[in-house]
């Protein structure tokens, strides 16, 4: 077994595969010894386990409806949770912000939604908050004030595709520790002088995560569940999990499992401004890069036509809209509709 002691390169990363939905948990157990997890964890914690801040970042607030796999799977997260609490580790928490959903339905917010998509320990809203104010290459970006003070952050991202940025996983999972609730108005629309994928990378060279884990053991493939005309024809059951400490590495085995290129997500590209390119393969161990297959087809990946209608119609359009308060109104009593079972 390999440990976090024995690792000739800190990116290393390790997969496991043919995870079923009843194995979830054997899976992930499986993932984190062979990893070296608690290894990276004790050596961050030393011997303080008591008051070790852990902060526990899944993918919460994209949930629209239950039972769909657009979100990282809670049993996944209670589990670890209650693992690291059996473990000596007590200061544990499960952190979110709110994401545009929020200024349709109030109740959308993290705490909610994670009550109802089946969270058992409670979950921070970071859009509520201490915020202190970063100032990164001559701008400002707010911090919450959790994920300053976490002694080991843990992203653990749903891997899935996404109709803007090709796919999600390890890297742009971090966006959603921002406590802003208008991502869309400060970092879509860069009306903080950012976009999203520079904030992205400011945010992991400020808050880096100590370890990401990556649930795909059920995805999206195709066309993003928001604008989904196949509906169940897009879920589909991976059945892999991936973890490892450096999450460009992760994503950049992600981007080969989905059919692109290393480098082709616009999240990468922009991390690798600031880092030396490498072969992510080289450094994945338990598996290989070759590209997914799911019910006997190759992974999708998102189709060009989604990507130009998100880039100049959709997103523009919305913002647009939701200027006039009567399409406002009327958006809240679809929203009410569309997210009924999960705020």
């Amino acid at each position: 077994m390999n440990n976090a002691r024995d690792i000739p390169d800190l990116r290393t990363t390790w997969m496991v595969g043919g995870v079923s939905d009843d194995q979830k948990i054997d899976g992930l157990k499986e993932l984190l010894d062979t990893s070296g997890f608690y290894d990276s964890l004790g050596d961050d914690c030393k011997d303080n386990k008591k008051d070790c801040k852990i902060v526990i970042k899944p993918n919460i607030s994209i949930a629209t409806q239950k039972d769909t796999p657009n979100y990282t799977d809670p049993d996944l997260v209670n589990w670890l949770v209650d693992d690291l609490h059996d473990r000596g580790y007590e200061t544990v928490r499960i952190v979110e912000s709110n994401n545009m959903m929020y200024l349709l339905e109030p109740r959308h917010s993290p705490d909610i939604i994670s009550k109802n998509i089946g969270y058992t320990h409670p979950v921070k809203n970071l859009s509520e908050d201490d915020v202190k104010i970063i100032l990164h290459e001559d701008r400002t970006i707010p911090i919450a004030r959790t994920m300053l003070d976490a002694d080991f952050i843990i992203n653990f991202p749903k891997g899935r595709n996404h109709p803007q940025r090709k796919m999600t996983g390890a890297i742009k999972n971090m966006f959603g520790t921002l406590p802003v609730t208008d991502k869309l108005f400060h970092y879509h629309y860069e009306g903080s002088g950012f976009t999203v994928e520079e904030v992205t990378t400011a945010v992991h060279e400020i808050t880096p995560p100590n370890f990401t884990i990556v649930d795909m053991l059920k995805s999206v493939d195709g066309r993003d569940e928001h604008v989904s005309t196949e509906r169940m024809t897009e879920f589909v059951e991976p059945q892999l999990l991936l973890a490892g400490r450096d999450a460009l590495t992760i994503d950049k085995i992600l981007a080969t499992k989905m059919g692109y290129a290393q480098n082709e997500p616009p999240m990468t590209k922009e991390m690798l401004k600031h880092k030396k390119d490498f072969d992510a393969c080289d450094l994945l161990r338990g598996g290989d890069c070759s590209r997914i297959i799911v019910d006997g087809r190759e992974w999708r990946k998102v189709p060009l036509s989604t990507e130009i209608l998100w880039k100049f119609g959709i997103d523009t359009v919305l913002r647009e809209l939701l200027k006039i308060d009567f399409v406002k109104d009327q958006m809240k009593k679809v929203g009410n509709v569309f997210l009924i079972d999960v705020v």
